[in-house]
């Protein structure tokens, strides 16, 4: 049996035994089955590599969601392409980091606060990317940012998201100073 699966067990045996569901010697008895006699120990070596690798998932699907809007965005602004070809890739974006955070949070738990921090990320890279291509007006532009920058910092103070929060206010203080410069 993986350790994943035994981690898991390990855990559920150890949630019978806090909350009294089974009798203690029915939960050590398992424990010792499951960690193959060596009890805590093992059981604890499981969950820190459930743990770890939880954590790994987390950084990998930060970086690939991350890596999908500015990767597409750096492809419409550096490569001549009709404009229904930049509609498809800006939509397929959005699909795939929208499909990204779904799996993310249904098959890994991966907290909802990177979720939705990637998410935003992505939207505001491949708004710009559209506003690049389609509005000449640099006024227009500066608009559209403060709007999604706001909707961070509403966002951020509704659900108590420090991180979000933050952000919003870095975004308009660095837009503020590209404005000027």
């Amino acid at each position: 049996m993986d350790w994943q699966r035994k981690a898991i067990i390990v855990s559920e045996i150890k949630y019978w035994r806090d909350n009294r569901l089974l009798p203690e010697s029915y939960c050590d008895y398992l424990l010792a089955l499951y960690t193959e006699g060596e009890g805590d120990e093992s059981a604890s070596t499981l969950e820190v590599n459930q743990n770890k690798q939880k954590n790994f998932l987390i950084v990998i699907f930060l970086l690939l969601n991350v890596a999908v809007a500015p990767g597409i965005a750096f492809f419409i602004l550096y490569v001549p392409i009709h404009l229904i070809a930049i509609i498809i890739l800006l939509t397929l974006a959005l699909v795939m980091s929208l499909g990204l955070s779904y799996i993310a949070s249904k098959q890994y738990q991966i907290e909802r606060k990177y979720i939705i921090l990637v998410l935003l990320l992505n939207l505001l890279i491949l708004s710009m990317v559209a506003i690049n291509q389609w509005v000449v007006n640099s006024t227009v532009t500066l608009v559209i940012i403060f709007l999604q920058l706001i909707t961070w910092i509403a966002l951020g103070i509704k659900t108590k998201n420090n991180w979000l929060f933050i952000l919003g206010i870095l975004g308009i203080i660095i837009s503020i100073i590209a404005f000027l410069i």
